[in-house]
C-alpha cells in the first residue's frame, strides 16, 4: 500500500490563477531564479520559468510574507507533483500577518526532513535547530553557503544554502572562501531565540542513486518567528 504524503496536490493540473505564498525563493545563476510556496489550502507549488531579476529584487513579485498572484497551468513533461508552468505575470496580493503566518507555516510543517521529501516530493518545510552556518569552496573555485541543522527528531544536515535572502546578507562577510565566523556566530544568535522553520527543496535528479533518488537536497528558504511574548501576571485582556 503506498502511504499518503500530505500537502501533495494530486489533482488533475488546470489552467488557474491562484495566491502563492513563497516559501522558498533562489537564484540558479545570474538569468534563472526559482520560487516555491504554498497555497492557502497546503499545496506546494513551483512556478517557472522565473527570472532571476525576480529573487534578486527586493521590490520584486515574489516577497516572504506576502502573498503573490500567479497565473499557472500544466507543466510539459515535469516529473515533480509541484512545477507548473507560469502563465502570467505575477503581482503582489497583500501582507500575511504574523499570526497567520506562523498558522500556515505550521499546517504544513513535516515532522522530519524524510517525511518533508518523501516521494514523489521535491520540496517540503521542517521545524530545525540551527548549528552552524559557513562558506566552502566547491568544483570550479565555486564558494558555496552551507547550514548544519538538526531536524524535530535529532537528524542532523550540512546542506548548501543558495536561498538569496541568506546568500546577500553573507555576501559582504565571504573572503577568499570563507565566511566571517564573528558574523557567523551572530546570524546563528538572533535565530536561537523563538522558532525557526527550514524549506528545503531538492534538484531534478542526475541518477537515481542515493537517499534522494540522485537528486541534490537544498535549504531554500529560512525563516525566523520570533515567538509571542507571554502575557504578564495579573495582566487585563
Amino acid at each position: 500500500m503506498t502511504a499518503h504524503i500530505p500537502h501533495v496536490n494530486r489533482a488533475p493540473i488546470q489552467d488557474e490563477t491562484l495566491r502563492l505564498l513563497p516559501l522558498a525563493i533562489t537564484t540558479e545563476d545570474e538569468a534563472r531564479g526559482c520560487v516555491a510556496g504554498i497555497t492557502a489550502h497546503g499545496a506546494w507549488i513551483r512556478p517557472s520559468p522565473i527570472p532571476a531579476t525576480w529573487a534578486d529584487d527586493p521590490g520584486g513579485p515574489f516577497r516572504y510574507r506576502r502573498w503573490t498572484r500567479v497565473a499557472v497551468a500544466a507543466h510539459p513533461g515535469a516529473a515533480r507533483p509541484e512545477d507548473r508552468l507560469l502563465a502570467g505575470a505575477p503581482a503582489p496580493d497583500g501582507a500575511v500577518a504574523a499570526a497567520d503566518f506562523r498558522a500556515l507555516l505550521t499546517a504544513v510543517c513535516a515532522d522530519d526532513v524524510t517525511t518533508a521529501l518523501a516521494a514523489p516530493r521535491s520540496a517540503g518545510l521542517v521545524r530545525a535547530r540551527l548549528l552552524d552556518l559557513y562558506a566552502r569552496r566547491h568544483t570550479r573555485g565555486r564558494t558555496f553557503l552551507r547550514l548544519v541543522f538538526d531536524d524535530d527528531v535529532g537528524e542532523r544536515f550540512d546542506w548548501i544554502v543558495p536561498e538569496t535572502a541568506t546568500r546577500q546578507a553573507c555576501a559582504p562577510h565571504i573572503g577568499d572562501g570563507t565566511l566571517d565566523r564573528g558574523f557567523a556566530a551572530a546570524w546563528l544568535g538572533e535565530r536561537a531565540e523563538g522558532e525557526v522553520f527550514l524549506a528545503l527543496g531538492l534538484t531534478l535528479p542526475t541518477s537515481r542513486e542515493g537517499r534522494f533518488a540522485g537528486c541534490q537536497p537544498l535549504v531554500v528558504g529560512i525563516h525566523h518567528l520570533v515567538r509571542p511574548a507571554s502575557p504578564r501576571p495579573g495582566a487585563g485582556p
